[in-house]
Order: structure tokens, then sequence, then C-alpha cells
């Protein structure tokens, strides 16, 4: 689990934790005893709560699921294009989802180029990630994010 965690900032998931062997006996002892920390609905903190702002990116990743990416701002603060904002985490994926506190989900196909691994979190590459702020910026609902 801790080589697991070390790769992912420091979160894991509770798919991860039974793969590695971990039932749900044993997961809910860690939580108990604080050896886990619910981040979000199956995706957890190992051993501490306090989360870097790249943990919170990687958590947010994992909570939407496979083919998830760190998107729009999130995405330009972590590739460096602006610096960090909100506390909000900015997510694209493909399928819909219900809303996850302190996750903001787009919704849309993202073709294979638009997307990379960065300091190992999955996000789009930055030409997607200035037209996804591009658009974003100028929709009136956007209200100066």
């Amino acid at each position: 689990m801790a080589d697991l965690a070390r790769r992912q900032y420091g979160v894991v998931t509770r798919t991860q934790l039974r793969t590695i062997g971990l039932g749900r006996r044993a997961i809910e002892l860690r939580i108990a005893n604080g050896r886990l920390h619910v981040v979000h609905r199956g995706v957890y903190a190992v051993g501490h709560a306090l989360m870097s702002r790249e943990a919170r990116w990687m958590a947010a990743v994992l909570a939407a699921g496979p083919g998830a990416v760190l998107s729009h701002a999130s995405a330009a603060a972590h590739l460096g294009i602006r610096p960090p904002g909100a506390v909000t985490t900015d997510i694209t994926i493909e399928r819909l989802l219900r809303s996850r506190p302190g996750i903001r989900l787009h919704y849309t196909q993202l073709p294979p180029d638009e997307v990379m691994v960065h300091e190992a979190i999955p996000v789009t590459t930055p030409t997607r990630t200035l037209f996804d702020l591009a658009g974003w910026f100028r929709s009136p609902s956007c209200s100066g994010r």
C-alpha cells in the first residue's frame, strides 16, 4: 500500500486496496484507526489527512474513475500555464457521474492526442487546456473564474 500511495501523491482507491489483498473489514479498520482518511467516496489519503495540491488533484481524478483527467483551470495550474487558484478541482470525463464535493465535472470525449500524464497525473495537453480555458472564460456563466 505504501508503494502505491507514494506513486499517487499519497492517495489510493478502494479498488486498488482490494486488488492488493485488503478486504472490506481491513479497509474499514484502517479508516477507523486513522491509517486511511476518506478524501472522496472510495478514495483515501494514506497515513494522514494533510494533502498537497497534487494529492487533491490525483484524488479527484481517481474519484472520477477510469478515463478521467485533470482539466481546465486545474490542468493549467498543474502544467504551469497559470497560477493555482480555487480549491475546486476540474476534471473532464466522458460519462456522466454524480457530483462530488470539491470536483467540478466537465463532460466530453477527449481524443488520445489531447491527453497526457504529467508528473503521474492524467491531464489534458497544454493545447487542449488552453482551448478549454478560452471557451470557458468566454462563457456567460463563467463569473470570472
